[in-house]
């Protein structure tokens, strides 16, 4: 009875620790071909797109296994927003990690917070559905929170 108390009690107790790393992941089929390593995200505005880089901290430096991207100005960022990636925005990879890819068929991002001010929380997801040139999908979603960065081109 004591184990088993103390079993439940630890799995809360790492289910409670991993919450807060739930707001930044990337999962999905696409992961099993493509190394979606990263160590931390940001969210970054730019004079023509919103970017949100998942970033790998390796030996070789800053590296971006994936940049979701939103063009400005066709689609302004705000709370609530939903967006088609196939329209208005990107998802690609940095460079460095050879190959791309492959084409993006479905592709949504929902900003759930918001605000065109340097430092202001930016929280999110998106779902994306690749096809490959031998016609097989893969999807990637992902979950984002990070501080506003605001860049002067």
């Amino acid at each position: 009875m004591r184990t088993s108390l103390r079993c439940a009690a630890i799995v809360v107790l790492l289910s409670l620790s991993c919450e807060d790393d739930r707001e930044n992941y990337l999962e999905g089929s696409i992961t099993k071909s493509y190394d979606m390593s990263f160590d931390s995200t940001r969210v970054r505005l730019y004079e023509s797109e919103l970017s949100i880089e998942y970033i790998d901290d390796s030996a070789n430096g800053e590296m971006i296994p994936l940049r979701v991207s939103l063009r400005v100005a066709d689609a302004l960022p705000q709370t609530g927003g939903v967006y088609d990636l196939t329209v208005v925005g990107t998802v690609s990879r940095g460079p460095g990690y050879g190959s791309e890819l492959p084409e993006l068929e479905t592709g949504e991002l929902t900003l759930s917070a918001y605000e065109d001010a340097a430092g202001a929380d930016v929280t999110g997801a998106f779902d994306a559905v690749f096809l490959s040139t031998e016609g097989n999908r893969k999807s990637l979603r992902g979950g984002f929170s990070a501080e506003l960065e605001i860049v002067k081109q």
